[in-house]
């Protein structure tokens, strides 16, 4: 079992912007406000630890627990124009952006699952 620790940072909070929280495990740390804890999850999957269940705390509180470091680290949190955060798939910023020229994806009549199978194929 993988513990994180997660602290809001004091003096991050603006009239625009909410505060930043600070996730830590060991001497591993990730800043961010939204989503620390997955931001975390990346540094410490490659960082080599091994597949593991993640248990966070805020101070001794248990606040969020995940079954799996590896699909943690592949998400984060996203604050769309409406204001309410939700979980996506994580694309870091090397990744190639779809051009509007590009055809528009094809959604599959299965709810997603064939393009997630091709996808956990590659």
């Amino acid at each position: 079992m993988i513990r994180m620790n997660l602290e809001l940072v004091p003096g991050t909070r603006s009239k625009e912007k909410g505060s930043k929280w600070r996730a830590t495990c060991g001497e591993h740390e990730a800043v961010s406000r939204f989503g620390a804890t997955y931001a975390l999850a990346r540094v410490l999957r490659d960082a080599g630890f091994p597949e593991e269940p993640v248990e966070v705390y805020e101070g001794d509180k248990l606040s969020l627990r995940f079954g799996s470091l590896y699909r943690m680290a592949a998400l984060t949190l996203s604050e769309p124009s409406q204001g309410l955060l939700h979980r996506r798939a994580f694309v870091p910023y090397d990744a190639p952006i779809r051009s509007q020229d590009s055809p528009p994806m094809r959604k599959s009549g299965s709810g997603g699952k064939e393009a997630a199978s091709e996808r956990d194929a590659a």
